[in-house]
């Protein structure tokens, strides 16, 4: 099974089958240099009078496919039928974009779907093009364009290579430098389509031929997908359990991996040791920022050590690491800094309730956790949760109390789980009831049960509309927890050195 492996097999996509059917014949005698490409979007108009998966509705996925193929058709003024019932379904459908949860936009939509509406509305199909979610997906492009200038994509492989059908004012003789080996722009038969519209590279052509001849006249979304196939076939059999039965194919699969040019070379290599040299200067700048708070704030007299404010940080530097998100680390190292230090005051003396008008978000998350003394009765417990208010505070998140109703049950249960598994290691690190067998913690059924449906709820469940960021930063703190009991001090030292204080070379 393994060994029959080629190129990979992956279904059609009406959206790229559409851009390969608009391509004029290469002898400019009006006619399609692919004929075979517009008869496969005849045929697979779905019921609906959409294009796209048959099983699952998902608006962006049946809006763009549904649209291009309306252009393709109606670009060469054949099969009015087929294009009358797609613009009737955009016509019904295209407002649920609005209700579409951002988590299933496809790569590149926000690029892509703007430059198909324009060649539509030279068409005059009278689609309301004006609606809120468009204009959304346009602010959404015109922010992704302004990330990646033109001049660099022009000089170095990004993920616009992928889209270049929504791009406009194109060097092309610059980007054909860029071109894959097989002829194609980042695998993207779309993109390359367009390319060879525009260029007529015989590269891009042999590249559209073979996928022709391939799929029958459609094209996937992405070819070759032998890479991908490959590690999905092996990672499928592991998580199955059953690889051991499989483990000469699986070298094989691997060997095949590790030959390609494009996965074992160093150029990841020396781009990954060049972005954690500068993550770690940065962070290094932070450590500073972070010393001259605990000094100002007079910390070292009510206890605090200046290695548990390191600790802190690195905690927070591990788990968020990117240089722009700068204020969720020092938000969750601060916190962190002080709740330890408010722990080691009340383990002393007990907190009384507040009295006082704690009016801000972030003062009353701090009330909160305060009060669970009093509520449970035996201290206070892990600051986890404030962590976390605190960490998506400093993120530009919604309060707590902003969470949409439809939302709360989920988000409580997140928050649940993150108090239930952090205070269980906070108070068992505390009692030193985690006993090590073989180098390996031994933790209770019951916390890793916990920790199997947080994992869960955070990565494969949840509503519609709830920040992916946000259920990561419950998951992110609880890890750090993990970690923190599971790791001897020296080993917690000697990662904190490595990691903030020694350049990668």
């Amino acid at each position: 099974m393994l060994s029959s492996m080629g190129d990979g097999e992956i279904t059609v996509s009406p959206y790229d089958t559409a851009w390969v059917a608009l391509i004029k014949d290469a002898n400019d005698n009006g006619c399609p240099q692919f004929p075979s490409s517009l008869r496969w979007i005849v045929d697979h108009q779905l019921p609906d009078g959409s294009w796209g998966d048959r099983d699952i509705f998902v608006a962006y996925d049946r809006i763009i496919n549904t649209l291009a193929c309306v252009v393709a058709l109606k670009s060469w003024n054949i099969c009015p039928k087929s294009c009358e019932r797609g613009i009737s379904f955009l016509r019904k459908n295209i407002d649920r974009l609005e209700e579409e949860d951002i988590e299933h936009m496809p790569i590149g939509f926000e690029v892509a779907f703007p430059s198909l509406v324009e060649i539509a509305l030279t068409m005059d199909l009278g689609l309301p093009f004006d609606s809120p979610a468009v204009k959304d997906i346009y602010a959404q492009r015109t922010m992704k364009l302004n990330k990646i200038p033109k001049e660099v994509m022009h000089n170095v492989p990004t993920t616009l290579l992928h889209s270049l059908e929504g791009m406009r004012g194109l060097d092309w003789e610059r980007l054909l430098s860029l071109q894959c080996l097989e002829g194609s722009f980042l695998f993207s038969p779309s993109s390359t389509a367009f390319a060879f519209a525009q260029t007529r590279d015989q590269n891009c052509l042999r590249y559209l031929e073979r996928m022709i001849d391939k799929f029958d006249g459609g094209v996937p979304n992405v070819y070759p997908v032998d890479l991908f196939e490959h590690l999905w076939v092996v990672d499928r059999l592991d998580r199955l359990g059953i690889s051991r039965y499989f483990e000469s194919e699986i070298k094989i699969c691997l060997d095949y991996v590790n030959r390609m040019p494009l996965v074992n070379n160093n150029q990841y290599l020396e781009l990954a040791k060049s972005d954690f040299n500068r993550c770690q200067a940065l962070h290094q700048l932070e450590w500073l920022t972070l010393q001259r708070w605990y000094i100002e704030s007079g910390l070292g007299e009510l206890g605090v050590n200046l290695k548990d404010v390191l600790k802190a940080y690195f905690l927070a530097a591990s788990s968020v690491f990117e240089p722009d998100r700068a204020a969720e680390r020092l938000g969750w190292a601060r916190t962190a800094v002080l709740a330890e230090a408010v722990l080691a005051h009340f383990r002393r003396m007990p907190p009384r309730r507040s009295s006082g008008d704690l009016s801000s978000e972030n003062s009353l998350g701090w009330e909160e956790w305060l009060m669970t003394w009093q509520a449970d009765g035996d201290g206070v417990g892990s600051p986890a949760t404030l962590l976390v208010r605190v960490i998506e505070l400093c993120a530009g998140g919604p309060a707590a109390s902003e969470i949409a109703p439809s939302h709360r049950p989920y988000y409580d249960r997140l928050t649940c789980l993150t108090n239930s598994i952090c205070n269980d290691l906070y108070w068992k690190s505390l009692q030193g009831n985690i006993e090590e067998s073989n180098g390996s913690v031994n933790m209770t059924n019951q916390t890793d049960s916990k920790m199997q449906e947080l994992a869960q709820c955070v990565l494969q469940g949840g509503p519609n509309g709830l920040d992916c960021r946000t259920k990561k930063t419950f998951l992110s703190v609880v890890k750090s927890y993990y970690y923190v009991v599971c790791c001897p001090p020296a080993t917690i030292d000697l990662h904190m050195a490595k990691v903030l204080f020694e350049k990668v070379v």
